[in-house]
C-alpha cells in the first residue's frame, strides 16, 4: 500500500509542473483512480496491490478541451503485464469514467478487461 500511497505522490507532484488547467485535469485524474482503487473497481488492481504507476502526461500549458481522455499504466509487483486504464471526462464538472481497459502481456498480446457497471 506504501508504494501506492508513493506513486500516487509522484504522479501528484509530476502534475505541479503543467499549466494550472492541466494540472488540475490530472490531478482530478489522480484522485478518482484512487478512489476506485480503494472500493476496489479497478479490475486487475485489487485494493493493496502494489506496483508501479504511471499517467500519461500532457504536454505543458496544453490548452485542455473537452472531453478530454487520459490513460494510467500500472504494473503490478507480481507481475510484468502492463494494464492501461483508459478514462475520460465529458466536460469540467463531470466526473472521470473509466471506459477502456486492457493487459498488455510481455509478449505484446493485448487482452481487453471487461468493465463491470460499478467499475464505469
Amino acid at each position: 500500500m506504501r508504494r501506492i500511497v508513493a506513486a500516487i505522490l509522484v504522479m501528484v507532484t509530476c502534475c505541479l509542473l503543467v499549466s494550472c488547467a492541466t494540472n488540475s485535469v490530472q490531478r482530478d485524474l489522480a484522485r478518482r483512480f484512487v478512489e476506485l482503487t480503494d472500493e476496489g473497481r479497478i479490475p486487475g488492481f485489487p485494493p493493496g496491490s502494489d506496483g508501479e504507476i504511471h499517467m500519461e502526461q500532457s504536454a505543458p500549458y496544453q490548452r485542455v478541451t473537452y472531453p478530454v481522455s487520459r490513460d494510467i499504466f500500472v504494473v503490478r509487483a507480481t507481475g510484468t503485464s502492463v494494464y492501461t486504464y483508459n478514462f475520460v471526462k465529458l466536460s469540467k464538472e463531470s466526473n472521470w469514467e473509466l471506459v477502456k481497459a486492457w493487459m498488455m502481456n510481455q509478449d505484446g498480446e493485448r487482452t481487453e478487461i471487461k468493465l463491470d457497471q460499478a467499475g464505469k
